[in-house]
């Protein structure tokens, strides 16, 4: 690759080329560089597909739930391109998700797609290994490789099916095309795998009467009997879902061995139940015994047992923020510790001049440009049960400082 990149390591292969996570000296932080693969470089399709990627990515870029295109080029004769880096991987590796999570990544996902769509870009290949997330666990929707823009010339052969097999809305399947509506039965089918653990088309789990009706609707044969828009779909769910709190697990029953007989109970083996609390009891005193002290800023939960010792605090992460009077730096906390860290560091970093502050939770600040949207993540970093992002606008210098003094620090630059 160019020489402005140090390649770091290979992230893996996609259906076009390889993609490797690099520090890019230019804009002094990791990304990653996509590369056409050598057995496509002459394919005109192809790196008409690669190059419209890119396009796309940029277009659709601003959106804080897609990811960013930084640039494309050539670089010995094949074509590559530069995106932002997301570390924390895809969903595909998170399923079953909890119901928080899952929900709150739909809700993500579905306001990427409706911008998309709103731009008259269909994405023509959403699943969970195309939904990454970020060093704060946000979504973001990547690879629009397949993606088509109204208007523009098809690449596509009349009746080939692009996609991804079990994510593919019943139109595609037959030849007749993508459109919005088939974006949003790709999230139907990903939100209920998020929910269930497995594909719909693997056999349908008996769920709470109104979540299967969310379901039949967001994955309907017909592309017009469909949701408006995935934020109408997934807003259908949460309020489902709100009315069953936890209706994925609901107990099955196994089939009888005879109609209208319960087959005999097995007798019960002797000192099974005492076994099984000892192992019980054991196994709560290991956890007491290797229970971590607490620290400063942990939230301590617990209640001193009688006749015995207390248990060792449990500890609860916390998140915090801090930046500086005036200016659009921002650094984000989270884990065990993060607030008196955050005013600490608030106050090491006023005593150098500038005037900083903290506060609890993770919203960004904008005092400079005006406008917490237009702010970047410029690194994600990491040391012991801290993980940290530091955000800023378009002119970089004082987040590049920040990221810049905290790897110098012993921090673990993650991008």
């Amino acid at each position: 690759m160019p020489a402005r990149f140090e390649p770091a390591r290979l992230l893996g292969h996609g259906g076009m080329g390889a993609v490797f996570l690099a520090w890019d000296s230019k804009l002094s932080k990791h990304v990653a560089v996509k590369i056409l693969t050598p057995e496509l470089a002459d394919d005109p399709v192809a790196r008409e597909r690669f190059a419209r990627e890119a396009a796309l990515a940029a277009r659709l870029g601003g959106h804080p739930h897609i990811v960013t295109a930084y640039e494309a080029g050539e670089w010995e004769e094949r074509p590559y391109a530069v995106f932002e880096h997301l570390p924390n991987g895809s969903i595909a590796e998170r399923i079953p998700a909890s119901q928080e999570d899952a929900l709150r990544w739909l809700a993500q996902a579905a306001d990427a797609l409706d911008h998309a769509h709103a731009e008259n870009v269909v994405h023509r290949d959403v699943k969970p290994a195309n939904l990454l997330l970020d060093a704060d666990e946000n979504l973001c929707v990547a690879d629009f490789g397949v993606s088509r823009l109204a208007g523009e010339t098809a690449l596509t052969a009349h009746g080939e099916v692009v996609g991804t097999e079990g994510y593919l809305a019943p139109e595609q399947l037959d030849g007749r095309g993508a459109t919005a509506a088939s974006d949003r039965f790709a999230l139907g089918v990903v939100a209920y795998q998020l929910l269930t653990g497995r594909l719909p088309a693997a056999g349908r789990r008996r769920l709470a009467p109104a979540v299967e009706a969310v379901f039949d609707h967001a994955l309907a044969e017909e592309p017009e009997r469909r949701y408006p828009t995935t934020t109408a779909f997934v807003t259908a769910l949460r309020e489902a879902l709100a009315a069953d709190p936890a209706p994925t697990r609901r107990r099955l029953l196994p089939p009888r061995t005879t109609s209208g007989v319960r087959p005999p109970a097995a007798a019960p083996a002797r000192h099974t139940q005492r076994t099984r609390l000892w192992r019980v009891g054991v196994a709560v005193l290991a956890a007491l015994a290797v229970a971590a002290p607490a620290t400063a800023g942990g939230v301590v939960l617990g209640r001193k047992l009688a006749g015995s010792q207390p248990p060792r605090p449990h500890l609860v992460p916390t998140r915090c923020a801090l930046s500086q009077f005036g200016h659009d730096a921002n650094l984000v906390v989270s884990g065990v510790g993060a607030i008196p860290f955050c005013r600490s560091q608030a106050e090491s970093l006023s005593a150098q001049g500038d005037a900083w502050a903290y506060r609890a939770g993770t919203r960004l600040l904008a005092p400079d440009s005006g406008d917490p949207n237009g702010l970047g993540r410029i690194c994600a970093l990491a040391r012991g049960r801290l993980t940290a992002a530091v955000y800023d606008d378009k002119g970089r210098r004082i987040g590049t400082d920040l990221c810049h003094t905290y790897a110098a620090a012993g921090w673990e630059l993650r991008s």
